[in-house]
């Protein structure tokens, strides 16, 4: 944006650095933006930068850059005061759509090299792009090095329709970027990156009016090596039987928000609470779109989640075949669901921003336990979908298990016997200590040696021949 051939700010500022935290480190983060000594410093808030860390690293680097200004999009998840930023030495704080003011910052903060040492500012900014395209990409721009990239993500909007209560995006009305401009984008991204192999469409539901057609236009691409493009849509939506078939194909993978069938967990988080509907929408979808990875998304830890109304969605969604991802609840500060009744009864895991420690109905111990267990039987299923005999027999067992929840009380046990089986234990504890503690998937193809798969037929057959002598019973 600043290096538009029409922008006066290119004549004063020396360098601008653009920070998107993501996973690493605070410190050394900070370590390398010193040894550029940028004019500006412009950083985005992320859940797994905790404030508290992140203040003590700005407050270091402004100690030793004293004139470099500092500005930061404070999103809903990690809002940052304007005490804050005076506290701290942060000059600016954006909300909203930043490209519109970060010119106006820039002007007036530096005029000839020189830094003003003003009161801390507040920008905000919420929806003033109606056309998002106005915004210059930084993909056509050749802005980002793609030699060695192997996934992408490609913004095609902004904001969301749902409002949910635990999201910070639904407080930002739903604007798009044209097909057009996502098309160029791709085609470029596939021209520059001869490693892709993953590009993500970000936006709130792909078969939207504004955004469904990039599937065909997609499906009209020469594509010379296996690329998935990913994208996502809403259990509560009924879309058209034309838009769904435009994805049936294997480089499409859509992910469908679900996040729970519990209909109170559902409306204290402001989602819809049609469990059937839910239910008879996803089975539509991978039913037109076969050819597709369908999967779906699931929140542990809303209110009123007990361990059985989440074996309750856990277990349709294994019956199902269905591939999954599990995220733990996060609670935004000043969230809708932080203020509510509810969410004033939660506990909020420190390291980690914002995630629930303590639920509303289940204790510290109890939301441990169950994550615990949730862990083991997502990592069983990946073991199973490493092997199609594994995979048959343990479909064909759990159908006629006689249990309340036959596919998770089996593969729990399976977990249980994997770690303690000596042909098994070492491989199954590196693989699920590996496994993020607080996201985690089931259902993709997870690598796993000869030996690991033979040692897992081992246990099946033991835990099999358990079962069919005294569970059943």
């Amino acid at each position: 944006w600043i290096n538009r051939p029409e922008s006066m700010l290119t004549q004063f500022v020396k360098s601008a650095v653009f920070v998107m935290p993501g996973l690493s480190d605070i410190s050394k983060t900070f370590a390398d933006i010193e040894k550029f000594n940028p004019d500006v410093l412009f950083f985005f808030t992320h859940i797994n930068w905790p404030l508290q860390y992140l203040f003590q690293a700005i407050s270091e680097l402004r100690k030793k850059i004293p004139d470099l200004v500092l500005s930061a999009a404070a999103d809903s998840v990690a809002k940052i005061s304007l005490e804050d930023a005076k506290q701290y030495g942060i000059d600016f704080v954006f909300r909203g759509d930043i490209e519109l003011n970060f010119e106006e910052m820039l002007r007036g903060m530096i005029s000839e090299g020189l830094r003003s040492h003003s009161e801390p500012q507040f920008l905000c900014d919420w929806g003033t792009l109606q056309t998002l395209d106005e915004i210059p990409s930084p993909i056509l721009a050749g802005n980002i090095d793609l030699s060695s990239a192997e996934k992408m993500q490609i913004d095609f909007g902004r904001g969301c329709p749902n409002s949910c209560a635990y999201c910070p995006i639904g407080e930002i009305k739903p604007r798009y970027f044209s097909v057009q401009r996502v098309k160029s984008e791709i085609c470029y991204v596939l021209n520059h990156a001869p490693h892709i192999r993953k590009i993500q469409l970000q936006a709130s539901d792909i078969f939207s009016d504004e955004t469904y057609l990039i599937l065909s236009e997609i499906r009209r691409m020469p594509l010379s090596r296996k690329i998935k493009f990913e994208s996502y849509t809403h259990s509560g939506f009924r879309h058209s039987d034309e838009k769904i078939r435009l994805a049936d194909s294997d480089i499409f993978s859509i992910r469908i928000g679900v996040q729970s069938f519990n209909p109170k967990s559902l409306q204290a988080v402001n989602r819809r609470n049609d469990a059937n509907e839910s239910k008879n929408n996803i089975l539509r979808l991978r039913r037109l779109a076969p050819h597709a990875d369908i999967s779906v998304e699931l929140i542990m830890g809303l209110p009123y989640e007990t361990e059985e109304t989440w074996f309750d969605v856990l277990e349709w969604v294994f019956e199902e075949n269905l591939k999954l991802f599990v995220n733990h609840l996060f609670v935004p500060p000043e969230s809708i669901l932080a203020n509510s009744s509810e969410g004033r009864k939660y506990e909020i895991f420190k390291d980690v921003p914002y995630f629930a420690v303590k639920t509303d109905v289940l204790s510290a111990a109890e939301l441990t336990a169950l994550s615990a267990k949730t862990r083991k039987i997502v990592f069983v299923m990946n073991v199973i979908h490493a092997s199609k005999a594994l995979e048959k027999a343990f479909y064909n067992f759990a159908a006629g298990f006689s249990c309340k929840f036959p596919y998770l009380t089996l593969a729990e046990k399976i977990a249980e016997t994997l770690l303690s089986d000596k042909s098994t234990r070492k491989w199954a504890k590196e693989g699920m200590t590996r496994m993020s503690q607080h996201t985690f998937s089931a259902g993709y193809p997870v690598c796993f040696s000869r030996e690991n798969i033979l040692g897992a037929a081992h246990v099946f057959k033991k835990v099999f021949a358990e079962a069919a002598g005294s569970w059943s019973q």
